[in-house]
């Protein structure tokens, strides 16, 4: 028997609350993006309670990058892509209870995507641009 199916059919048919649900749905696998821009982190959910919080984590191979908290009930966010290599990289998009401190609905991008990064420097000019001087960067 499928217990676990059991139960949330049960949830979802009872009058105990539905449950919560969130699904990644850009980038979800095989993007490539630049350095610097900034791109829409978008996701669908269902059920957020209120009181949760909606937090939106990278991994590009080292420790998760989280970035939040945003309120229940947004489904997009607009991410500027970190200055970093990665060729292979994921998010995940959450609905975090932080009175209880855990995950009510956690999902992650389907497939990897990948990050070119160096396109930024350190006095804010991409490169090949052109530093305002009159002279091009390089």
């Amino acid at each position: 028997t499928n217990s676990w199916a059991t139960r949330i059919f049960a949830r979802t048919m009872d009058d105990e609350p539905l449950c919560p649900y969130v699904h990644v749905v850009a980038p979800n696998g095989g993007e490539t993006y630049t350095a610097g821009n900034v791109e829409q982190v978008e996701w669908s959910s269902m059920n957020i309670q209120s009181t949760d919080e909606i937090w939106v984590r990278l991994n590009t191979g080292g420790a998760w990058v989280e970035y939040g908290p945003l309120t229940a009930g947004t489904n997009s966010y607009a991410w500027t892509v970190p200055d970093v290599d990665a060729p292979v990289a994921s998010l995940q998009v959450g609905a975090w209870t932080p009175t209880g401190f855990f995950w009510h609905a956690l999902d992650s991008s389907d497939g990897s995507f990948s990050i070119i990064g160096g396109q930024i420097f350190s006095d804010g000019f991409e490169a090949g641009g052109f530093s305002g001087w009159g002279e091009e960067t390089p």
